[in-house]
């Protein structure tokens, strides 16, 4: 599975051929709402991505995942809650998903995707995706001493659709699951930081898990009473490559991480790896204290969220503007 940076750099900036043309391929109707007004270098920077995709045989793009429909948003003010319910036909099979994706406040988001494909084609691939991203800048502040480490813990909790027998195997798959979650985490000084860049472009070392569990992501080698950028991305997601359903097959996924993604615990250590018991972490964002050696400061972390049955509700709120600024043109498949 290739990366989010490609995926993330052409729904940016370069889809509006490549949609165009799978659009014309697979008849598919419904519009593609871009609103990217963000600034991916600039904090803070958010992203969510609400849609569905397929590897399309008979298409113009036969290699690679492409976008059929849904909604890309990126800004530099926040995004609360986008919500896509698509359908399409192509090659004889019709795909229906619903993906919604949700802010839960600092580095919390809850994300959602469901697939039903009726006369599959075998030959194709089928792609849904519920997906929050964001940058932000925060600064570590301790009277006791001058920090040297700080440990991340990260939890995720959800639930994915089984995979069906001889289906999305690791021999064709990077992970043993036809829908899953997925999250990174990574952390920088750079004065002049890039959402891309810091995740997946080689500057730092970037967490990346899938699925349900408790991550942890460590920040070291340096002083931490400077400004450090935290980007992230999360993701609920279905993956179907091609040969891996039987043609003319019936099914129906579904990723249900409306539970959490959330930063549940930070760790700040000393120039002796010994544990400071007396700090704060602020968002230069907002000037709030976010986190302190206690845990998370602020609103509780589990806000009531919508049940799946109802996320079809926020799609008729939601318009989408403009279209996309700079970055690359690649159309790649990604969670």
């Amino acid at each position: 599975m290739s990366n989010q940076k490609s995926l993330s750099r052409s729904c940016l900036l370069g889809v509006a051929t490549a949609v165009a043309g799978v659009l014309a391929a697979t008849t598919a109707h419904a519009e593609l709402i871009n609103n990217s007004n963000g600034d991916p270098t600039a904090v803070p920077y958010v992203q969510m991505h609400t849609y569905t995709g397929i590897k399309d045989s008979q298409g113009t793009l036969p290699n690679s995942f492409v976008i059929n429909e849904g909604i890309l948003t990126s800004n530099n003010t926040g995004i609360a809650t986008q919500t896509s319910v698509d359908t399409f036909t192509a090659n004889g099979a019709t795909v229906n998903a619903t993906t919604s994706t949700i802010s839960g406040g600092f580095y919390t988001a809850r994300n959602y995707a469901t697939m039903s494909i009726t006369n599959a084609n075998a030959d194709d691939g089928y792609y849904a995706l519920a997906g929050f991203g964001s940058m932000s800048s925060v600064q570590f502040l301790t009277p006791e001493a001058r920090a040297q480490r700080a440990n991340f813990t990260w939890r995720v909790t959800g639930t994915s659709t089984a995979t069906p027998a001889n289906q999305c195997v690791p021999s064709t798959q990077t992970f043993d699951q036809c829908a899953t979650a997925r999250i990174d985490f990574a952390a920088t000084t750079s004065t002049t930081p890039d959402y891309f860049d810091v995740l997946y472009g080689g500057e730092s070392n970037t967490m990346t898990a899938f699925g349900p569990g408790t991550y942890s992501y460590s920040i070291g080698g340096m002083p931490l009473d400077q400004t450090i950028t935290l980007a992230y991305w999360t993701s609920a997601f279905i993956q179907i490559n091609p040969g891996q359903l039987a043609q003319g097959g019936n099914y129906t996924f579904f990723s249900d991480y409306l539970n959490t993604y959330e930063l549940v615990g930070v760790d700040l250590f000393d120039e002796n790896d010994d544990l400071i018991a007396d700090w704060s972490l602020v968002d230069l964002l907002t000037g709030d204290t976010v986190f302190t050696e206690d845990g998370k400061v602020g609103p509780p972390a589990h806000t009531p969220v919508p049940e799946p049955a109802s996320l079809a509700l926020f799609g008729a709120a939601l318009v989408g503007v403009g279209f996309a600024r700079r970055r690359r043109t690649e159309v790649a498949r990604a969670g």
